[in-house]
């Protein structure tokens, strides 16, 4: 094995020792970001910031590939990864499927309206579920948030008032897992964040409103509902065009023409 050892700040973080949800230090298991059954069952190459900087050591460069079918990352105990599963999942699961078959069915159309069915307070915590996982490594969601009472308590509607979570349909095969991180560009200045990509959503979750995306949906206010109230939420096709600006962070297709120019 080569010589040059990656830093330990890279490897040696305790809080990947502790589940994403319950903050317990239990065996972890692989939890497949989104649902396996959204879409997310095929081979993927999962990049970290070791292999992106020299510190990463013999990583430095390389990917580390997972041999599971589809993308995430061990972040959950098995107790809780089997209550997620029981109770939030599936609300998750048929938004996801609906959505990616209604963009399919209707590439190009204009003026198309459609209306979804969606058990809202259990697609929230499915998201927080996610965005938690996908904020492992830093913990600064689940220490703003009592995540163990909002998520191991379905009837629970305690989320604070200062969380907002966009949710963003878009047709873009982008995906990406980034826990909480601070970003500044020239463009829009600071954001504060933590992002979660897979087809049809883009998730964005800041402490602050002034890293929301205006105008946007922020689904935290769903916390409204019950567990298992089903409402009504109204699409319009074409998805709405969007530039850099317009997101105040991340946008797709900007991404795209960036790399391919």
């Amino acid at each position: 094995m080569p010589s040059n050892q990656p830093a330990k700040f890279l490897t040696d973080n305790p809080n990947r020792n502790l589940c994403a949800i319950c903050g317990e230090e239990k065996k972890l298991s692989y939890e497949h970001l989104p649902p396996k059954a959204a879409g997310n069952n095929n081979y993927v190459k999962i990049y970290g910031i070791e292999s992106f900087t020299p510190y990463g050591g013999y990583f430095h460069g390389r990917h580390v590939r997972e041999k599971h079918n589809g993308m995430g990352g061990y972040t959950l105990c098995k107790d809780c990864i089997n209550l997620m599963g029981s109770w939030y999942c599936n609300s998750y699961i048929e938004l996801s499927n609906n959505l990616i078959k209604i963009l399919e069915e209707n590439t190009g159309k204009k003026d198309v309206e459609f209306i979804v069915e969606i058990k809202a307070l259990n697609f929230l915590k499915q998201v927080v579920c996610m965005l938690l996982s996908a904020d492992q490594a830093s913990e600064i969601l689940r220490n703003r948030i009592n995540a163990k009472e909002f998520l191991l308590n379905k009837h629970s509607k305690e989320l604070p008032e200062n969380i907002f979570i966009n949710a963003i349909v878009t047709p873009i095969k982008y995906f990406l897992i980034k826990g909480f991180s601070l970003i500044y560009n020239n463009i829009t200045g600071h954001n504060q964040n933590i992002e979660f990509a897979h087809r049809p959503f883009y998730l964005r979750c800041s402490f602050e409103e002034k890293y929301a995306i205006k105008a946007e949906m922020n689904i935290a206010e769903f916390k409204q509902f019950d567990y298992n109230e089903k409402i009504t939420l109204i699409f319009n096709l074409p998805l709405k065009e969007r530039k850099l600006t317009d997101f105040e962070g991340i946008n797709f297709e900007d991404i795209v023409k960036a790399l391919i120019i």
